[in-house]
């Protein structure tokens, strides 16, 4: 219902400019003018299709030039980059815990918020996925980047117990993502050494 009443707005801003003040009725009110005769009421209702029409087209056409120059803009704005520095293993017993250090850069966005949660996806040198944990920021705020800014993060996820050994974490890739408060994805790659 909201948008037929946008529909509506924008249709009759249209269509009150051309019937006050667009060409055609400028000619139909010069006809009348010059042989001081009524206008005949099929071009009344002529004028008053035609122009109907022509702001329907007009406003249509107006909203798409709008969308389509917002769609160019958002595809030519630089996206935030997410660099991952570092993605060390820590042993707690049997449990391999990971911290990962990691910098989001804004290269000239607006304010960008993350959300707290994370996911690091742990894959051997095939890329095949060994393990995906869920973790995130320990503590504090989720990460805050202002417009071109950088913005260390900290990641804590914590591991299965008995899953991982420093020999199987060797060559491993780690994938972290995580997204903005508005759903856009972040992710990076970090590749581990391949000695254990």
């Amino acid at each position: 219902m909201r948008d037929l009443g946008q529909f509506l707005r924008a249709l009759w801003g249209q269509w009150k400019v051309l019937l006050t003040g667009g060409g055609l009725m400028a000619i139909v009110a010069i006809f009348a003018f010059a042989t001081g005769k009524e206008i005949p009421r099929p071009w009344g209702w002529l004028t008053l299709g035609f122009t109907f029409v022509a702001a329907s087209f007009t406003a249509w056409r107006k909203e798409r030039s709008e969308k389509t120059a917002l769609e160019t803009e958002s595809k030519s704005r630089k996206r935030v980059s997410f660099l991952v520095e570092e993605v060390r293993p820590t042993w707690n017993g049997d449990r391999a815990d990971f911290y990962v250090q990691a910098l989001i850069i804004n290269p000239g966005q607006s304010t960008m918020s993350f959300k707290r949660e994370w996911v690091l996806d742990i894959q051997d040198a095939a890329g095949k996925s060994l393990e995906r944990l869920n973790g995130g920021v320990p503590m504090g705020t989720p990460p805050v980047v202002k417009e071109a800014e950088q913005h260390p993060v900290g990641l804590s996820f914590h591991g299965i117990e008995g899953r991982f050994d420093a020999a199987s974490l060797a060559g491993a890739t780690y994938v972290v993502s995580g997204e903005d408060l508005l759903g856009e994805p972040i992710t990076a790659t970090y590749k581990s050494s391949t000695t254990s």
